[in-house]
């Protein structure tokens, strides 16, 4: 799985994804660095076992999945990789103005799950 360690993105993005992050880990002990970067290959049986249970996190559907599989016990390894901007475009889903909705749905979605993975422990 990637892990951002130069970020082209403007200061806000930057500092939300920081924010994000640091609520996960508190609300759900997984100790990655950068748990939603789409850079990753997955095992077909690491998708088969986790996708049907990442249903919480809309906004964040890969850190859901990297979270319960992190604590379903399957090997994650972070890989450093540069970010780059978009060669056109903008995004659509992360606006300014929808940014309130997906940060107060994130926070209920990540308390929600938290307390569901609380009633599991990591297998290893």
């Amino acid at each position: 799985m990637g892990r951002k360690v130069v970020r082209d993105e403007p200061f806000h993005r930057i500092l939300l994804s920081r924010g994000f992050h640091v609520l996960a880990k508190m609300m759900t002990e997984v100790p990655l660095k950068d748990m939603d970067c789409g850079f990753r290959l997955l095992r077909k049986e690491v998708v088969e076992e986790v996708l049907p249970e990442a249903t919480t996190l809309p906004d964040s559907f890969w850190a859901e999945f990297t979270i319960i599989a992190y604590r379903k016990g399957f090997r994650i390894l972070e890989v450093p990789i540069t970010h780059r901007p978009r060669p056109r475009g903008t995004t659509s889903i992360y606006t300014m103005d929808r940014l309130p909705g997906i940060m107060s749905r994130e926070f209920v979605g990540l308390l929600a799950l938290g307390q569901r993975l609380r009633n599991r422990t990591r297998k290893n």
